[in-house]
Protein backbone atom coordinates (compact mmCIF):
# COMPACT_ATOMS: atom_id res chain seq x y z
CA UNK A 1 0.00 0.00 0.00
CA UNK A 2 1.29 3.41 -0.96
CA UNK A 3 2.34 5.61 1.94
CA UNK A 4 1.85 9.36 1.59
CA UNK A 5 4.07 10.47 4.47
CA UNK A 6 7.66 10.69 3.29
CA UNK A 7 10.97 11.47 5.05
CA UNK A 8 11.34 15.16 5.90
CA UNK A 9 14.04 15.67 3.26
CA UNK A 10 11.44 14.95 0.58
CA UNK A 11 9.40 17.97 1.72
CA UNK A 12 12.51 20.15 2.10
CA UNK A 13 13.45 19.41 -1.52
CA UNK A 14 9.88 20.08 -2.63
CA UNK A 15 9.78 23.44 -0.84
CA UNK A 16 13.19 24.47 -2.15
CA UNK A 17 12.12 23.73 -5.73
CA UNK A 18 9.16 26.06 -5.29
CA UNK A 19 11.47 28.75 -3.87
CA UNK A 20 13.81 28.38 -6.84
CA UNK A 21 10.91 28.71 -9.30
CA UNK A 22 9.58 31.81 -7.54
CA UNK A 23 12.98 33.50 -7.40
CA UNK A 24 13.74 32.69 -11.03
CA UNK A 25 10.46 34.28 -12.07
CA UNK A 26 11.26 37.38 -10.00
CA UNK A 27 14.71 37.73 -11.56
CA UNK A 28 13.29 37.47 -15.06
CA UNK A 29 10.70 40.10 -14.19
CA UNK A 30 13.45 42.54 -13.19
CA UNK A 31 15.33 41.79 -16.41
CA UNK A 32 12.28 43.00 -18.34
CA UNK A 33 12.39 46.46 -16.72
CA UNK A 34 13.64 48.93 -19.31
CA UNK A 35 15.32 52.31 -18.85
CA UNK A 36 12.13 53.89 -20.15
CA UNK A 37 10.21 52.43 -17.20
CA UNK A 38 12.49 54.40 -14.84
CA UNK A 39 11.82 57.80 -16.42
CA UNK A 40 13.89 60.27 -18.41
CA UNK A 41 15.24 62.57 -15.69
CA UNK A 42 18.19 60.42 -14.57
CA UNK A 43 21.23 59.05 -16.38
CA UNK A 44 21.54 55.49 -17.62
CA UNK A 45 24.09 54.71 -14.91
CA UNK A 46 21.77 56.00 -12.18
CA UNK A 47 18.90 53.95 -13.59
CA UNK A 48 21.02 50.81 -13.58
CA UNK A 49 22.18 51.48 -10.03
CA UNK A 50 18.61 52.09 -8.84
CA UNK A 51 17.38 48.94 -10.56
CA UNK A 52 20.15 46.87 -8.95
CA UNK A 53 19.39 48.24 -5.48
CA UNK A 54 15.66 47.58 -5.83
CA UNK A 55 16.30 44.09 -7.20
CA UNK A 56 18.76 43.19 -4.44
CA UNK A 57 16.42 44.36 -1.67
CA UNK A 58 13.42 42.63 -3.23
CA UNK A 59 15.26 39.37 -3.82
CA UNK A 60 16.70 39.35 -0.29
CA UNK A 61 13.23 39.87 1.16
CA UNK A 62 11.75 37.21 -1.12
CA UNK A 63 14.37 34.65 -0.08
CA UNK A 64 14.05 35.64 3.57
CA UNK A 65 10.25 35.34 3.63
CA UNK A 66 10.53 31.97 1.90
CA UNK A 67 12.82 30.81 4.70
CA UNK A 68 10.49 32.28 7.34
CA UNK A 69 7.54 30.22 6.03
CA UNK A 70 9.56 27.08 5.27
CA UNK A 71 9.26 25.08 8.48
CA UNK A 72 5.56 25.89 8.91
CA UNK A 73 4.72 24.83 5.36
CA UNK A 74 6.79 21.63 5.56
CA UNK A 75 5.09 20.68 8.82
CA UNK A 76 1.69 21.37 7.25
CA UNK A 77 2.49 19.09 4.29
CA UNK A 78 3.71 16.35 6.61
CA UNK A 79 0.64 16.61 8.82
CA UNK A 80 -1.64 16.45 5.77
CA UNK A 81 0.11 13.34 4.45
CA UNK A 82 0.07 11.72 7.88
CA UNK A 83 -3.69 12.38 8.08
CA UNK A 84 -4.12 10.81 4.63
CA UNK A 85 -2.33 7.66 5.74
CA UNK A 86 -4.42 7.48 8.91
CA UNK A 87 -7.59 7.95 6.86
CA UNK A 88 -6.62 5.03 4.62
CA UNK A 89 -5.61 2.89 7.61
CA UNK A 90 -8.93 3.45 9.40
CA UNK A 91 -11.20 3.05 6.36
CA UNK A 92 -13.28 -0.15 6.29
CA UNK A 93 -14.16 -1.92 2.99
CA UNK A 94 -17.67 -2.92 2.12
CA UNK A 95 -18.50 -6.61 2.24
CA UNK A 96 -20.25 -8.93 -0.17
CA UNK A 97 -18.74 -7.65 -3.44
CA UNK A 98 -19.11 -10.18 -6.27
CA UNK A 99 -17.53 -10.47 -9.70
CA UNK A 100 -19.71 -9.16 -12.54
CA UNK A 101 -18.31 -11.82 -14.89
CA UNK A 102 -18.43 -15.07 -12.90
CA UNK A 103 -20.31 -13.98 -9.77
CA UNK A 104 -17.49 -15.27 -7.59
CA UNK A 105 -16.61 -13.44 -4.35
CA UNK A 106 -14.06 -10.66 -4.59
CA UNK A 107 -11.38 -9.67 -2.07
CA UNK A 108 -9.72 -6.34 -1.33
CA UNK A 109 -6.09 -6.29 -2.43
CA UNK A 110 -5.34 -2.56 -2.14
CA UNK A 111 -6.76 0.78 -1.05
CA UNK A 112 -5.83 4.37 -1.85
CA UNK A 113 -7.01 7.96 -1.68
CA UNK A 114 -8.64 9.67 -4.62
CA UNK A 115 -6.74 12.93 -4.08
CA UNK A 116 -8.18 14.48 -7.25
CA UNK A 117 -11.69 14.50 -5.74
CA UNK A 118 -13.22 16.67 -3.02
CA UNK A 119 -12.71 15.33 0.52
CA UNK A 120 -10.24 12.77 -0.89
CA UNK A 121 -12.40 9.63 -0.42
CA UNK A 122 -10.77 6.24 0.17
CA UNK A 123 -11.05 3.77 -2.73
CA UNK A 124 -10.85 -0.03 -2.43
CA UNK A 125 -9.56 -2.31 -5.16
CA UNK A 126 -11.30 -5.70 -5.35
CA UNK A 127 -10.06 -8.71 -7.29
CA UNK A 128 -12.08 -11.77 -8.25
CA UNK A 129 -10.81 -14.92 -6.50
CA UNK A 130 -11.59 -16.97 -9.58
CA UNK A 131 -11.09 -15.00 -12.83
CA UNK A 132 -9.00 -12.07 -11.55
CA UNK A 133 -11.31 -9.33 -12.82
CA UNK A 134 -11.26 -6.14 -10.80
CA UNK A 135 -13.71 -3.59 -9.45
CA UNK A 136 -13.13 -0.27 -7.65
CA UNK A 137 -15.36 1.06 -4.85
CA UNK A 138 -15.45 4.23 -2.74
CA UNK A 139 -15.56 3.87 1.04
CA UNK A 140 -19.24 4.93 0.95
CA UNK A 141 -20.11 1.82 -1.10
CA UNK A 142 -20.46 3.60 -4.45
CA UNK A 143 -18.66 1.91 -7.35
CA UNK A 144 -16.18 3.97 -9.35
CA UNK A 145 -17.20 4.57 -12.96
CA UNK A 146 -14.44 5.84 -15.26
CA UNK A 147 -15.30 8.91 -17.32
CA UNK A 148 -13.23 7.64 -20.24
CA UNK A 149 -14.80 5.44 -22.90
CA UNK A 150 -13.66 1.84 -23.36
CA UNK A 151 -11.79 2.90 -26.51
CA UNK A 152 -9.98 5.68 -24.62
CA UNK A 153 -9.16 3.29 -21.79
CA UNK A 154 -7.74 0.78 -24.28
CA UNK A 155 -5.48 3.42 -25.77
CA UNK A 156 -3.86 4.24 -22.40
CA UNK A 157 -0.43 2.72 -22.06
CA UNK A 158 -0.14 1.88 -18.36
CA UNK A 159 3.52 1.05 -18.78
CA UNK A 160 4.41 4.39 -20.35
CA UNK A 161 6.88 6.32 -18.23
CA UNK A 162 6.69 10.09 -18.20
CA UNK A 163 10.14 11.49 -17.67
CA UNK A 164 10.44 14.94 -16.18
CA UNK A 165 12.99 17.21 -17.85
CA UNK A 166 16.29 17.45 -16.00
CA UNK A 167 16.88 20.86 -14.45
CA UNK A 168 20.65 21.13 -14.67
CA UNK A 169 20.74 24.50 -12.87
CA UNK A 170 18.47 23.55 -9.99
CA UNK A 171 21.19 22.82 -7.43
CA UNK A 172 23.16 25.94 -8.36
CA UNK A 173 20.05 28.10 -8.08
CA UNK A 174 19.15 26.36 -4.84
CA UNK A 175 22.46 27.59 -3.44
CA UNK A 176 21.62 31.13 -4.62
CA UNK A 177 18.01 31.35 -3.55
CA UNK A 178 17.51 29.06 -0.52
CA UNK A 179 18.98 30.55 2.64
CA UNK A 180 20.98 28.39 5.02
CA UNK A 181 19.88 28.10 8.64
CA UNK A 182 22.45 30.72 9.65
CA UNK A 183 21.44 33.12 6.86
CA UNK A 184 17.78 32.54 7.61
CA UNK A 185 18.18 33.32 11.31
CA UNK A 186 20.06 36.52 10.44
CA UNK A 187 17.15 37.56 8.21
CA UNK A 188 14.59 36.77 10.93
CA UNK A 189 16.57 38.76 13.52
CA UNK A 190 16.83 41.76 11.20
CA UNK A 191 13.10 41.46 10.51
CA UNK A 192 12.35 41.39 14.25
CA UNK A 193 14.58 44.44 14.75
CA UNK A 194 12.73 46.32 12.02
CA UNK A 195 9.42 45.31 13.58
CA UNK A 196 10.54 46.59 16.98
CA UNK A 197 11.62 49.89 15.41
CA UNK A 198 8.26 50.14 13.66
CA UNK A 199 6.41 49.46 16.93
CA UNK A 200 8.56 52.01 18.74
CA UNK A 201 7.86 54.62 16.04
CA UNK A 202 4.13 53.88 16.32
CA UNK A 203 4.29 54.20 20.11
CA UNK A 204 6.08 57.56 19.87
CA UNK A 205 3.56 58.71 17.28
CA UNK A 206 0.63 57.64 19.47
CA UNK A 207 2.10 59.34 22.52
CA UNK A 208 2.63 62.50 20.52
CA UNK A 209 -0.96 62.43 19.27
CA UNK A 210 -2.27 61.85 22.81
CA UNK A 211 -0.15 64.73 24.10
CA UNK A 212 -1.41 66.98 21.33
CA UNK A 213 -4.98 66.07 22.19
CA UNK A 214 -4.34 66.85 25.84
CA UNK A 215 -2.74 70.17 25.00
CA UNK A 216 -5.64 71.05 22.72
CA UNK A 217 -8.01 70.60 25.67
CA UNK A 218 -5.89 72.69 28.03
CA UNK A 219 -7.15 76.18 28.78
CA UNK A 220 -4.30 78.66 28.35
CA UNK A 221 -4.62 81.33 31.05
CA UNK A 222 -2.21 84.00 32.22
CA UNK A 223 -1.06 84.83 35.74
CA UNK A 224 -3.69 87.51 36.52
CA UNK A 225 -6.42 84.98 35.69
CA UNK A 226 -4.83 82.36 37.97
CA UNK A 227 -4.49 84.92 40.71
CA UNK A 228 -8.17 85.79 40.40
CA UNK A 229 -9.17 82.09 40.68
CA UNK A 230 -7.10 81.62 43.84
CA UNK A 231 -8.37 84.75 45.54
CA UNK A 232 -11.91 83.40 45.16
CA UNK A 233 -10.84 80.21 46.95
CA UNK A 234 -9.01 82.13 49.67
CA UNK A 235 -12.00 84.43 50.25
CA UNK A 236 -14.31 81.43 50.56
CA UNK A 237 -12.22 80.01 53.41
CA UNK A 238 -11.50 83.43 54.95
CA UNK A 239 -7.75 83.55 54.29
CA UNK A 240 -6.26 87.00 54.94
CA UNK A 241 -3.11 88.93 54.10
CA UNK A 242 -2.90 87.21 50.66
CA UNK A 243 0.40 87.87 48.88
CA UNK A 244 1.96 86.67 45.62
CA UNK A 245 5.70 86.76 44.90
CA UNK A 246 7.25 88.26 41.80
CA UNK A 247 6.89 85.61 39.03
CA UNK A 248 10.15 83.80 38.22
CA UNK A 249 10.45 83.10 34.49
CA UNK A 250 12.60 80.22 33.22
CA UNK A 251 11.33 77.29 31.17
CA UNK A 252 8.13 77.83 33.09
CA UNK A 253 6.63 80.56 35.27
CA UNK A 254 6.87 80.00 39.05
CA UNK A 255 4.94 81.99 41.64
CA UNK A 256 4.87 81.60 45.43
CA UNK A 257 1.76 82.67 47.35
CA UNK A 258 1.22 83.09 51.10
CA UNK A 259 -1.80 83.81 53.26
CA UNK A 260 -2.92 83.75 56.87
CA UNK A 261 -5.34 81.03 57.99
CA UNK A 262 -6.59 80.45 61.54
CA UNK A 263 -8.13 77.00 61.01
CA UNK A 264 -5.69 74.29 59.88
CA UNK A 265 -8.57 71.85 59.34
CA UNK A 266 -9.55 73.70 56.14
CA UNK A 267 -6.24 72.90 54.36
CA UNK A 268 -7.42 69.63 52.65
CA UNK A 269 -10.52 71.37 51.30
CA UNK A 270 -8.51 74.39 50.12
CA UNK A 271 -5.98 72.13 48.39
CA UNK A 272 -8.71 70.15 46.64
CA UNK A 273 -10.51 73.31 45.49
CA UNK A 274 -7.32 74.88 44.10
CA UNK A 275 -6.53 71.69 42.16
CA UNK A 276 -10.05 71.63 40.74
CA UNK A 277 -9.75 75.26 39.63
CA UNK A 278 -6.42 74.55 37.85
CA UNK A 279 -7.45 71.27 36.21
CA UNK A 280 -7.31 71.41 32.39
CA UNK A 281 -5.32 74.64 32.50
CA UNK A 282 -1.67 75.31 31.82
CA UNK A 283 -1.09 75.84 35.55
CA UNK A 284 -0.62 73.42 38.44
CA UNK A 285 0.02 73.65 42.15
CA UNK A 286 3.38 72.04 42.91
CA UNK A 287 3.12 72.26 46.71
CA UNK A 288 0.96 73.52 49.59
CA UNK A 289 2.04 73.66 53.23
CA UNK A 290 0.76 75.09 56.51
CA UNK A 291 2.68 76.14 59.62
CA UNK A 292 1.86 78.40 62.52
CA UNK A 293 -1.13 79.97 60.78
CA UNK A 294 0.68 80.59 57.47
CA UNK A 295 -0.34 78.92 54.21
CA UNK A 296 2.38 78.73 51.55
CA UNK A 297 2.03 77.33 48.04
CA UNK A 298 3.97 77.09 44.80
CA UNK A 299 2.33 77.53 41.40
CA UNK A 300 3.87 76.63 38.05
CA UNK A 301 2.60 77.63 34.65
CA UNK A 302 3.70 76.68 31.16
Amino acid sequence: MFTHLQPKQYYIDRYDRLTVDECRFAEKSFDKISDKDLGDKVSKEEKERAKNVIRDVYMYTLKGESYADKETMIQKWMNNDKARDEKIENAKPIKGVSCLICNSPMKVFDKELSISEDNEPVMFWYSCTKCGKRRLFYDNGKEYRPKLTKKEMAEIDLNEKIEEPVDENCEADRERFCLTAEEGQQYLESKRSMQRLHELAEEVKNRSEIQEEKEAKIEKINFPEVKSKLIKVFNKYKLTDIQFSQPEIKDSVSVIFTAVLDNEDSIPKIKKLIINHLTNTNWEMKSLEYKLGIVKGLLEGR
